[in-house]
């Protein structure tokens, strides 16, 4: 499948290999997917569109869409946020890096997902900027301090 490969080769750009230290591939890639992540299908049944389709149809870059993605998120008056640890290789570690992937969303909104090599407060202060609405999490305190003069900070 294409997207694999694209997946594939963005990892190895970025420096990191699979669980067992090697480079990624399309087959590591589509066995980590049938294990954990649901195969996107192109112009399947769906009601959604990805970064990638609405930068083609806007002939924008999907730079471009994930800046307008946030700053949306960031207009409205409640976000809700969680972070997932994901297992990663970085060159020359030599062994498995806790990595984590941040989600915010609105209900019935926009989902980014934001990666960041480490769980501190630098992740969710870079995105959330200023914002100043009701931002939902669990209790970690990573998002303690971080918005702006109104933020406000609501348990699950």
């Amino acid at each position: 499948m294409l997207m694999q490969h694209y997946i594939a080769s963005t990892l190895n750009r970025l420096g990191y290999y699979s669980g067992s230290g090697k480079t990624w591939n399309e087959t590591r890639v589509k066995n980590l997917r049938n294990y954990q992540i649901p195969v996107f299908v192109r112009g399947g049944d769906r009601s959604w569109v990805t970064m990638e389709e609405t930068a083609d149809i806007l002939k924008t870059g999907v730079t471009v869409i994930r800046t307008m993605i946030r700053k949306q998120s960031l207009t409205g008056d409640y976000i809700q946020a969680d972070e997932t640890p994901l297992m990663v290789q970085v060159r020359g570690l030599g062994r498995n890096h806790r990595a984590y992937l941040w989600q915010y969303s609105r209900p019935e909104g926009a989902v980014m997902f934001d990666f960041q090599m480490g769980r501190g407060r630098e992740g969710p202060r870079k995105f959330l900027g200023n914002y100043e609405g009701i931002l939902q999490t669990d209790g970690y305190s990573a998002y303690d301090k971080v918005g702006g003069a109104k933020f406000i900070r609501a348990g699950c």
